[in-house]
């Protein structure tokens, strides 16, 4: 359920994948979903009242991951390179589009005090494009919450049209580009029980590189 709008949407897909090393992993995966759009307010706005559907989606994806990260508990260091590609509609479908990621995040040690604790700093980047074809808006980026910290849920990304003169501008419905850049640098507060944390992000999702 969203706030002027709820999604429904019957999904499944198969995944294969292989490990290349230590450090490599790929991924194919298989996937359908059947989605539907529905309980619009007066301001769900114009272009997510189109993609009402119900719309099948069928989409063929490959992912690769390369890490060097042992540990998911305050890592020190080490990398994570995570390439996307996902195409949409190329046999069958309702709609057909590309869509393209890249994230990469790493953590640097930057002290460790007497009792073996660790600051680190985190750097985080992103980057998806959505091209030959045209998204639904629920297949759009969108960042905000706890992908662009100090901004509401999906709150960033460009504005629908309103169904109705004076209605509300300000509904999100997704960007076919996406760019985020954030570090976060976190350090011991008390003895392993509590940390600092200091971060910066920035980010943009629109409709264009610009």
């Amino acid at each position: 359920f969203y706030r002027h709008y709820a999604e429904e949407r019957l999904f499944a897909d198969t995944t294969v994948s292989r490990r290349f090393g230590d450090i490599w992993d790929g991924e194919l995966r298989f996937g359908y979903a059947n989605v539907r759009l529905d309980e619009f307010d007066i301001d769900t706005p114009v272009q997510i009242r189109e993609d009402k559907g119900p719309d099948n989606l069928w989409s063929t994806s490959f992912k690769l991951i390369r890490t060097t990260i042992t540990t998911l508990t305050r890592p020190g260091s080490g990398s994570r390179l995570e390439l996307q590609y996902s195409n949409f509609g190329a046999f069958m479908g309702d709609v057909q589009f590309n869509r393209a990621r890249v994230d990469y995040t790493t953590y640097l040690t930057l002290n460790r005090d007497f009792l073996g604790r660790i600051s680190t700093l985190r750097l985080d980047a992103s980057v998806g494009w959505i091209f030959s074809g045209t998204a639904p808006t629920y297949e759009r980026f969108y960042l905000g919450g706890r992908t662009l910290r100090g901004f509401a849920y999906r709150e960033v990304s460009p504005k629908g049209t309103p169904v109705v003169p004076g209605g509300s501008e300000d509904v999100p419905i997704g960007g076919e580009f996406m760019c985020f850049l954030g570090a976060q640098y976190q350090f011991p507060l008390v003895a392993t029980l509590m940390d600092g944390v200091v971060f910066i992000d920035s980010g943009t999702a629109n409709d264009d590189l610009g």
